[in-house]
């Protein structure tokens, strides 16, 4: 649910012919996806927030993945630069 929410979200919410990367770093697992502008860090992983509405979105999918990185003890994060949406999921 955790991966298939992100890559899903950023498939979603990029342009035709955008780039997407999942990687990893170390025990960190990173999502990256082009975009134009910032997200709203503080509220993007609420349930039913959509900043900027995109059909097939519901604003359930970073809510999921918060509530699956808060039962595993793993923390997500998202950042925004050079153009490019990062998320991270982190195991401290």
């Amino acid at each position: 649910v955790l991966v298939s929410n992100l890559v899903r979200n950023a498939y979603i919410h990029s342009a035709c012919g955008a780039f997407i990367d999942v990687y990893t770093e170390g025990t960190t697992l990173v999502v990256e996806n082009d975009g134009e502008r910032r997200l709203d860090g503080d509220r993007i992983f609420e349930r039913f927030y959509q900043g900027s509405k995109r059909e097939g979105s519901t604003g359930l999918g970073l809510a999921l993945v918060r509530a699956v990185c808060n039962c595993y003890g793993l923390r997500a994060e998202y950042d925004f630069r050079d153009g490019r949406h990062r998320f991270r999921i982190v195991r401290p």
